[in-house]
This record gives C-alpha cells, sequence and structure tokens, in this order.
C-alpha cells in the first residue's frame, strides 16, 4: 500500500511541474505500455504536459492504445519525471545516458511491482509486491482520487491481464479477479 505521506509528496511534485516527462523500459511488454497510458491519462486530466518517452519502438500489437512515444533526444527539459515498470535504469536503454543529469537533479518518481529487484532510484519509490504496475497506479489513483475514466479503466485492465498472461500465471490472485472485474464496471 502507498503512505499518505507519499501521496502528499507526489501530488506536491505533480502540482508544480507543468511539463512531465513519462519512461518505462526499451522494448515495452503490456505491463509497461498499459502503464504509460494509464499515467498519461491521469496527468493529461490534471492538464500537465506529458511526453511519452522509450529507447525503442513498440511492438505494433500495442498501436491500439494510440500512444506518441518519442525516443529522441534534446528535448525541452521537464519539470518532473515518473518511470513505470523499470527496475533499474539500465533497462531503460541508451536514452537514459542521454538524460542522466535529468535523473539525477529532478524529482523522479519511481512505480513499479518489480520489488525485490528495483534499484529504488527514484527520489519518490513507490515499488511494492503487487500483480502489476498498473495495479499500483490504480492505487494510486483511488488516494488521490482521480477519477477512474473507461478510457483510463481500459489502460489498467490491459495492464493485469498481460502481466498475469491472462490469469494464467501464479500472480493471478482473487485479488487479480477483484481488479478485473473493478476495471469492467
Amino acid at each position: 500500500m502507498i503512505e499518505d505521506k507519499l501521496i502528499s509528496q507526489i501530488r506536491e511534485i505533480i502540482q508544480r511541474s507543468k511539463v512531465i516527462h513519462v519512461y518505462t523500459h526499451a522494448y515495452p511488454d503490456g505491463d509497461a505500455i498499459s502503464s504509460l497510458s494509464a499515467i498519461e491519462k491521469i496527468l493529461s486530466s490534471l492538464d500537465k504536459q506529458v511526453t511519452l518517452r522509450c529507447d525503442t519502438p513498440i511492438n505494433p500489437m500495442y498501436k491500439w492504445f494510440n500512444l506518441k512515444i518519442t525516443n529522441k533526444r534534446g528535448l525541452e527539459k521537464p519539470d518532473a519525471i515518473i518511470v513505470v515498470d523499470v527496475g533499474e535504469t539500465r533497462q531503460l536503454g541508451d536514452i537514459y545516458y542521454d538524460v542522466k543529469d535529468e535523473f539525477l537533479n529532478l524529482p523522479v518518481i519511481n512505480i513499479d511491482h518489480h520489488f525485490l529487484t528495483n534499484e529504488r532510484f527514484g527520489t519518490i519509490n513507490i515499488v511494492y509486491d503487487a500483480i502489476s504496475t498498473t495495479h499500483i497506479i490504480y492505487e494510486l489513483a483511488q488516494k488521490w482520487p482521480i477519477n477512474i475514466t473507461e478510457r483510463l479503466a481500459t489502460s489498467l485492465f490491459y495492464g493485469l491481464v498481460s502481466d498475469t498472461y491472462f490469469f494464467q500465471r501464479p500472480n493471478t490472485t482473487p485479488v487479480a479477479f477483484n481488479l478485473a472485474a473493478e476495471f469492467s464496471r
């Protein structure tokens, strides 16, 4: 669970930020893409300028998300960074070395469910055992609170089913089914 203190810190960073870059790992999977999509929808609803970043192109199977993801270098410096579904900065690929100074000098919110292997490289680390990163984003949105629109629920749902391999992996718990039912409302 996310501590109220961390929610307040995240809220403060996002409120004072106009431009936010959101990163995920190279060769992103369904949870990574879904997490980018969910964070983009949340930040856009808060009138933030959002740039989604990934070092590698996304698999064509995720084109239906209709996300604008860039790997361009030399972009306008953001006010804050959010990293989703990334345990180690090296997973960001070569793009990390181009923006390393930003990671060292700006607020970085690290949201990830790989709690055993995560480096906790963020200024704020929301890292704990969860079914997927979208599961954590959902809990964050509930505590904020953020209105869960149909489009946001779709992103959250896809991350959940992707990381459970459509409810076939050991992380398919009663919580996973309850989340799926919640996202389907």
